[in-house]
């Protein structure tokens, strides 16, 4: 009992450093939306960004304005999380292994360039401006150098699908003549 009761402090302890305030422009979402929002952004923060992406994903609140803003805060929860890129296992990786666990756990795209991604896409159908400056403010990661021994790679596949969508839907005739 007295481990459980130290767990549970530790965990509010932690969540209670972590979380950071709630800037002052998000708008009050009808419930049960405003309860959802606020109970994801208890959780770590690449979980915020899901919750809060899969509420927009699925069309609610019905105000884009709210829509827009819950993909804003997502995208800064985002940049917080505790992986910077998604990697994958190598073909013939065993799933009891190290790299082969770590690989199925990546597939979650739980990783800060994936969720971060994922709302720039998730941006395009309501504001196609703000998408393309949020796509701007993705914090492009370092990759280290893989050497032959790596089981895992690199994929930055939702990074380049999020430019795709990017460059064919917020670039004007005249910024593509001009090749920018």
């Amino acid at each position: 009992m007295r481990i459980a009761r130290a767990l549970l402090c530790s965990i509010l302890i932690w969540n209670a450093l972590t979380c950071t305030a709630l800037p002052a422009e998000i708008a009050k979402l009808p419930e049960p939306y405003q309860s959802l929002a606020e109970l994801a952004r208890g959780a770590p923060p690449e979980f915020t960004a899901v919750a809060l992406l899969r509420m927009v994903e699925q069309g609610k609140p019905d105000d884009r304005d709210a829509r827009r803003d819950l993909i804003e805060e997502a995208f800064r929860a985002a940049a917080a999380a505790g992986f910077p890129v998604r990697m994958q296992g190598l073909p013939g990786i065993l799933n009891d292994t190290a790299s082969g666990s770590l690989s199925r756990a990546y597939a979650l795209k739980l990783d800060a360039l994936s969720l971060e991604s994922r709302a720039v896409r998730d941006m395009l159908p309501l504001d196609p401006a703000n998408a393309r400056k949020l796509f701007g403010d993705i914090a492009r990661p370092t990759l280290a150098s893989l050497t032959c021994d790596d089981a895992l790679v690199y994929d930055l596949s939702d990074f380049y699908l999020a430019l795709s969508a990017v460059v064919n839907s917020t670039f004007t005739q005249k910024e593509r003549a001009k090749n920018d």
